[in-house]
């Protein structure tokens, strides 16, 4: 009987949904979005393996050295965008490629290059609540990510000539993340500003190439990167609704 009084309760709730307002649009989706992301994390390893190899070179102290901030563009859908009287709750699919590069200099006028590279699709679910017409607030915004993480190297050997490796994660890695932010209605149902700050939970132990060779060898000081950390997204959602 309890059962039964809860799903007339759930189903009369839902009737009061505006019909504009839960729907599948063209081809599945509800709207589409792109938009920017910067990604922040530890690289406890890469780090110390950059700063003792430096080191051995016996060459000045670099500014601004360490692998910490990622950045790239960020796109995907909005499975489903359900709108109530005090609530809404979205599903969303994404993928996101974010970059960060340096540049250290060696002895002999050599240059070494080092490229981290996030690509990741996730899959996030937020609820919330409107703060008005203009404005809403998303309570929670929680989900998991599925990366495929490279390293590229390009360094020079003892003959001066320049060596370009990569290494990848041996599989790709599962992680996930929760957070919050705030909705711009800038046209109704149609154009929205979406800011989401979120923290991402996750670590990487090391990379290899395609020779098996591992990047830090078990020679390291911490993990690759030792955890992720705050993400900041900002996306422009284009919405189609019925």
């Amino acid at each position: 009987m309890k059962k039964i009084t809860i799903l007339v309760l759930l189903l009369f709730s839902m009737n009061k949904a505006d019909a504009q307002t839960f729907g599948f649009g063209c081809l599945g989706l509800s709207g589409i979005f792109g938009g920017y992301g910067i990604q922040r994390y530890e690289a406890t390893g890469l780090n110390s393996y950059i700063a003792e190899k430096i080191a051995l070179q016996e060459l000045p102290k670099i500014s601004n050295a360490e692998f910490k901030e990622a950045q790239g563009l960020y796109v995907g859908i909005n499975i489903f965008r359900a709108k109530f009287s005090s609530t809404f709750i979205t599903m969303k699919g994404f993928y996101q490629f974010a970059q960060e590069r340096k540049e250290f200099p060696m002895d002999f006028g050599h240059t070494d290059i080092y490229e981290l590279n996030f690509n990741y699709f996730g899959l996030a679910l937020d609820f919330g609540i409107p703060l008005g017409s203009f404005v809403a607030f998303k309570l929670f915004d929680a989900g998991a990510t599925y990366s495929d993480i490279n390293l590229k190297v390009n360094s020079a050997d003892e003959n001066g000539e320049y060596i370009l490796e990569e290494y990848k994660v041996e599989k790709p890695v599962i992680s996930y993340f929760v957070g919050s932010g705030l909705i711009f209605n800038l046209v109704k149902n149609y154009i929205s500003l979406e800011i989401t700050a979120r923290y991402h939970f996750g670590n990487i132990s090391d990379l290899v190439n395609s020779s098996g060779k591992y990047f830090l060898n078990d020679n390291r000081n911490g993990d690759l990167i030792e955890k992720a950390g705050i993400q900041a997204t900002a996306q422009l959602n284009i919405g189609i609704p019925l």
